[in-house]
């Protein structure tokens, strides 16, 4: 998701820059939204992803970190984080990068009634 979101960008920054060059305010408009769409895009993946923590060392598996990755960790495409998401998506458990725990993801409630 994130690399189809800056993908929009990318693109729609290009177009923004030959619609101001050839002067066409149609495809000015339509570039510029988007890139608003990337950007929306871009956020909400950010905001979503840095809720999907492990629960034993609470890393942010979805974001990129500077952290060390367990020795045992394997990746998909060159990236852990795809990984996380293919597990997430497809078994909702994933293995942890960082501490190679398994964790069953799912959604807490952030107003639980006591």
């Amino acid at each position: 998701m994130m690399i189809f979101s800056r993908l929009i960008i990318f693109l729609a920054a290009a177009a923004l820059i030959y619609s101001i060059v050839t002067d066409d305010r149609l495809l000015f408009l339509s570039s510029f939204a988007a890139l608003a769409l990337g950007v929306i895009i871009l956020a909400i993946f950010r905001i979503v992803s840095s809720t999907a923590r492990c629960s034993l060392c609470a890393s942010a598996v979805l974001l990129s970190s500077r952290a060390q990755r367990s020795k045992h960790a394997k990746s998909l495409f060159g990236s852990y984080r795809f990984r996380v998401a293919r597990d997430i998506a497809f078994t909702g458990i994933y293995r942890c990068p960082h501490c190679g725990e398994r964790t069953l993801c799912i959604p807490k409630d952030k107003f639980r009634q006591h």
